[in-house]
């Protein structure tokens, strides 16, 4: 009787074409989502916690500099990443885009990411019991004021002194791939710094801080913007 009664009931609902409503999904306004890019997964994490709904646009560009500057180089850098993101046709009717770089300097050396776990244990050496800057430089781009606005911020670190065993144990790790300076401070990184100076988000490559006055000088409805849009 169960299994006929069943039978009825779904023969009747497909006749009178009676059909179960689809629940409605809010979504953020499409001129409130920033395009980010950045293939940074820390930028990435940060912005997801922010609720702030984003897309992510990833720009190859030549990141050679010929005489290194600082901060201008590191700004010259973001703006480039930026105004690179501007000339993808798929991204016109797109309001907003933010673009970032970091980089870590240690006396007058500049260290970007390592390419290989070679160069992330000779960058780990050179900073063990040292102290170096992390630079992160943010640029913001607002299409209906057609402005780009680029500001950086600057946080010290300061690495405990490691042995050779605690070097390879990192690199072993492979947290420095895609790191500037071979290290993430969110990380096992942490394990050998003794403090810093400064934002700490700064380190992970989008001081929040900055992030956030820049937004709200330029206009973005930094609190009425819910939901992390991501691909």
């Amino acid at each position: 009787m169960v299994s006929e009664r069943t039978e009825n009931e779904r023969t009747e609902s497909e006749r009178t074409g009676n059909k179960r409503a689809e629940p409605e999904m809010a979504e953020p306004k499409t001129e409130n989502i920033i395009v980010l890019a950045s293939l940074s997964p820390r930028r990435n994490d940060i912005l997801k916690r922010l609720e702030i709904p984003f897309i992510t646009k990833p720009q190859n560009i030549d990141e050679t500099v010929a005489k290194w500057k600082l901060p201008e180089s590191v700004k010259e850098l973001a703006e480039k990443k930026l105004k690179n993101a501007l000339t993808d046709s798929s991204l016109k009717n797109m309001r907003w885009f933010l673009a970032a770089d970091t980089i870590v300097s240690c006396g007058k050396r500049i260290i970007g990411k390592p390419s290989s776990a070679k160069d992330a244990e000779e960058f780990l050496k050179f900073l063990s019991g040292k102290e170096h800057k992390v630079i992160t430089a943010l640029a913001l781009f607002d299409r209906n004021r057609g402005k780009i606005v680029v500001k950086h911020d600057t946080t010290s670190v300061f690495f405990s002194k490691m042995g050779e065993n605690d070097i390879k144990w990192y690199v072993s790790t492979e947290e420095w791939v895609g790191a500037a300076g071979g290290y993430r401070i969110q990380g096992k990184g942490e394990f050998f710094i003794s403090h810093i100076k400064g934002s700490y988000s700064n380190v992970m490559g989008l001081p929040i801080n900055l992030f956030f006055s820049m937004l709200y000088d330029a206009g973005y409805p930094v609190y009425k913007s819910s939901g992390s849009f991501h691909e």
